[in-house]
């Protein structure tokens, strides 16, 4: 793999500062009152070059967004589907997919509600926030591919159903729902870990 060059490693530089202004400021202030000069200023660049990385508010928030939720590196994403096929328990399969999203969630929640509201007057924030959910179940649906390839998976209920039932019970708005309801990220996750064994098991694993 070549080296960066010294202008790639700058920009490199610049969107990390960039975007954790603009997380930062966005679930202080709400994704209306965060202005591109606000963002820029935070974190001391020129508003110019916050556009000239990611284009606009919205690409800039939808940017920060899939980077916390890979962790900032997208080989972090295919070294946890390369674990999870490495186990051979189903509940450690689950237990693992549980701690994997526990983590995203952690670094993502607060500004998914702040997408979720900005969503209801901006609709390229909606249509990007669709387009992001659909990536999403591709990828947690590999947890439920798992099981049915190691046979792990109940037959009873079909499939398809069973993988969109994962996604939703996984979701950031249903996190959401259950934070207003009053539960945090280690209350959900503990109801994750007995809910999913008989919502996805063969009862005879």
């Amino acid at each position: 793999m070549p080296a960066m060059t010294l202008r790639e490693v700058r920009n490199q530089a610049a969107q990390r500062l960039v975007m954790d202004a603009a997380f930062q400021l966005m679930v202080e202030r709400g994704y209306a009152a965060t202005t591109m000069t606000a963002i820029a200023d935070h974190a001391g660049v020129a508003e110019r070059t916050v556009y000239n990385l990611f284009g606009s508010k919205t690409g800039l928030m939808l940017a920060t967004i899939r980077d916390r939720a890979m962790g900032g590196a997208s080989k972090a994403l295919i070294a946890d589907h390369q674990h999870l096929r490495g186990l051979e328990d189903p509940t450690e399969i689950i237990r693992f997919a549980v701690e994997t999203n526990h983590r995203v969630a952690s670094r993502t929640i607060s500004l998914f509600e702040v997408a979720y509201q900005a969503a209801g007057v901006e609709p390229e924030v909606a249509r990007a926030l669709t387009e992001m959910e659909e990536v999403r179940f591709r990828h947690q649906g590999e947890v439920v591919d798992v099981l049915k390839e190691k046979g792990f998976l109940r037959s009873d209920i079909p499939y398809e159903l069973l993988k969109r039932g994962f996604w939703l019970v996984l979701g950031p708005e249903t996190f959401i729902k259950a934070m207003n309801a009053g539960w945090d990220l280690d209350t959900y996750s503990n109801w994750l870990l007995v809910s999913l064994p008989g919502l996805l098991l063969d009862r005879s694993t």
